[in-house]
């Protein structure tokens, strides 16, 4: 739970995790006001896909665009 402010509302924040090995755990899933972050990743994927007579080399590049931009913007 991300407490609110004068500022901002209260924001529900829940994760998903699984572990092979207790000791490191890895969190699979962020739940955001009950919103999936993997669920809505796999339906964009999904849709890249669609458009793109399941062309996997566009859904490819259009990842590597995603991540360049984001990785550009916080450098």
């Amino acid at each position: 739970m991300l407490k609110g402010t004068n500022e901002r509302p209260e924001v529900k924040i829940d994760w998903r995790s699984y572990t092979k090995d207790p000791s490191n755990p890895l969190i699979r899933d962020l739940i955001i006001e009950g919103l999936s972050v993997a669920r809505t990743r796999k339906e964009e994927c999904a849709s890249i896909l669609n458009s793109n007579k399941q062309n996997r080399s566009v859904l490819l590049k259009t990842l590597r665009d995603i991540s360049n931009e984001h990785k550009n913007k916080y450098i």
